[in-house]
């Protein structure tokens, strides 16, 4: 009996002392690489000196010394038709803004401009903060907060870059950050979320070099790997006919900065003259000046535009070295893109698209997108002209219930998700998208757009500035199930600041009641109520549903929010 207790207490000593082992040695949740886009990185001129600086930190300085002539250009401009001194003024400020980002001919930079964190150990996002830099980094590295409180700060890495270079020498780089991840960790694989001009690195870096063996989850939001129609209008355009659209830039900006002002009609008292006038020549005397010769910039093409534009703007001599890099690129993987992707997928990686729609480039370019990238590049899919939509197609299982936009034959249709009205790389600026964002990253639940009625393929944006919105239970926004009887939804008051009164609700085709709906919402606030048939949908796909309301502290204080939704 003894031998048998002591048999029994041995066993239990060794498996206690083995439990801690156990724990030490758990599995934890893969790190995640986030890797921002086209001017979202830190860059630091003459790095290592006194005369060290981030770039853009002596923008504020310099405006500030030249205030006085801005206000009288503008004056001079706007009541007496004169251009010089306000453009003389703008050029100064752009100018002391964009000068050190210049680039030589053959794609080198002039100036001897650097990230500002290089090593992995550097650029988690607890040695970021650690460091002063993240108040530069809010925009590039959006998620990392919401991503750091599941996996930790020292979990979630930030690829600062050189966003000037192109796309095959940065996922060079990356692939070298990620191993540095996997060892500095301890881990056999990394998440990686990538924004805008950073999923085309991605793009590069499955293309060059696979990937499975590095990266589990792979999400790219709002994609430029296929170029943006954007770049070919500014840079192709003249004094003559460029086009820009303030209304759209200004809704872009306000979201960039996370404002809530309505300034988009606003701007439509500034005259057309002043752009025409003062606009053009910074883009082109200040921008194409430096930037011309970038390879990342000229990684921003559409494959379809890029031997007219080489042709207008590089020299066949001088920028040879950029032509020659750039031309691989664009035969390369920018040809290759749905080919990539699906290999990437194949290979064991889980790939997927978030992209916004709805909105139109801020070249004025009637195309569907989301400000900065169009639709159709970012997807793959088929899109309409804005303000149009598409022909019926009943046996299609990818398309968009405002009927602007098909994914069918896109990159990768069954795991594309679309967010109607996302301003470009917004995602964080709206719960509902981040979640969304946030569980195909770290999870394995979302396998496809059909995996959670929660997060349907098709959704409209839901931040501050979208004002209201609505929610059906069981379903995510923007789709809702009819039925002869009453349908329950929740109103919500996205405002951070501002309360709401909500006036009615409606639903077309069909006719119902919103019954408790009507009343004050504070910031924040929701409210359930319930839609009433006295004429109920029936064998509708879709629905348009209006929401009028008015928000108080606003410029334009009637208002009211449209959105289509599928009909389940």
């Amino acid at each position: 009996m003894k031998k048998l207790l002591s048999f029994i207490l041995s066993l239990t000593l060794i498996f206690s002392a083995a439990v801690p082992a156990l724990a030490e040695g758990a599995v934890q949740d893969d790190p995640v690489v986030i890797v921002p886009g086209l001017m979202e990185s830190i860059l630091v001129t003459d790095r290592g000196t006194p005369q060290e600086a981030r770039f853009f930190e002596n923008v504020s300085d310099v405006a500030k010394a030249n205030l006085l002539k801005l206000v009288l250009g503008a004056m001079l401009a706007l009541f007496f038709g004169k251009y010089d001194v306000l453009a003389d003024a703008a050029a100064t400020v752009s100018d002391a803004t964009l000068r050190k980002l210049a680039m030589n001919p053959d794609g080198t930079s002039v100036y001897p401009l650097t990230p500002y964190a290089i090593e992995a150990a550097d650029c988690t996002l607890e040695a970021v903060k650690e460091s002063g830099a993240w108040k530069h980094m809010d925009y590039g590295a959006q998620h990392a907060d919401a991503l750091a409180e599941q996996l930790g700060a020292d979990r979630v890495f930030i690829f600062d870059y050189d966003w000037r270079l192109g796309s095959d020498d940065l996922a060079e780089m990356l692939h070298g950050f990620i191993a540095d991840v996997k060892t500095l960790t301890g881990s056999e694989k990394v998440d990686v979320y990538a924004n805008s001009y950073g999923c085309q690195v991605l793009a590069q870096y499955l293309y060059a070099y696979g990937g499975a063996e590095d990266i589990d989850n792979l999400v790219l939001n709002c994609p430029a790997f296929a170029g943006t129609t954007l770049f070919t209008d500014l840079l192709s355009a003249t004094k003559g006919n460029l086009d820009i659209d303030f209304k759209a830039g200004t809704s872009f900006m306000l979201r960039l900065f996370r404002f809530e002002l309505d300034l988009e009609n606003v701007v439509w008292l500034l005259p057309d003259r002043i752009v025409r006038n003062v606009v053009y020549p910074l883009l082109g005397d200040v921008v194409l000046k430096y930037l011309r010769s970038a390879p990342g910039l000229w990684c921003c093409c559409p494959v379809e535009d890029y031997e007219s534009m080489k042709a207008l703007l590089l020299d066949p001599e001088t920028n040879a070295a950029v032509i020659e890099q750039c031309d691989a690129i664009h035969a390369g993987v920018m040809s290759h893109i749905r080919e990539t992707l699906d290999t990437a997928r194949s290979a064991g990686i889980d790939v997927s698209i978030v992209a916004g729609a709805g909105t139109q480039l801020m070249s004025g370019n009637r195309v569907d997108g989301d400000a900065t990238v169009d639709t159709a590049h970012a997807t793959g899919g088929i899109a309409a002209p804005l303000g149009k939509t598409l022909p019926e197609n009943p046996g299609s299982r990818h398309r968009s219930p405002y009927g602007t936009l098909d994914v069918t034959d896109g990159y990768l249709p069954d795991n594309t998700w679309v967010v109607q009205g996302m301003a470009h790389g917004q995602s964080a600026w709206d719960k509902e998208t981040q979640a969304l964002i946030l569980k195909l990253l770290l999870t394995d639940d979302l396998t496809d757009v059909w995996a959670d009625p929660l997060f349907p393929q098709f959704t409209d944006a839901h931040s501050p500035k979208d004002g209201v919105s609505l929610f059906f239970p069981g379903t995510g926004a923007s789709v809702l199930r009819a039925s002869e009887g009453e349908i329950k939804a929740t109103v919500r008051n996205n405002s951070e600041k501002n309360d709401v009164v909500i006036t009615d609700v409606r639903i077309f085709p069909g006719c119902y009641l919103a019954v408790g709906a009507a009343g004050k919402l504070a910031p924040g606030e929701s409210r359930d109520f319930t839609f009433v048939p006295v004429r109920p949908l029936r064998n509708e796909q879709t629905a348009k549903v209006t929401v009028c309301f008015t928000e108080t502290g606003s410029i334009q204080p009637l208002k009211s929010r449209t959105v289509f939704c599928a009909v389940l």
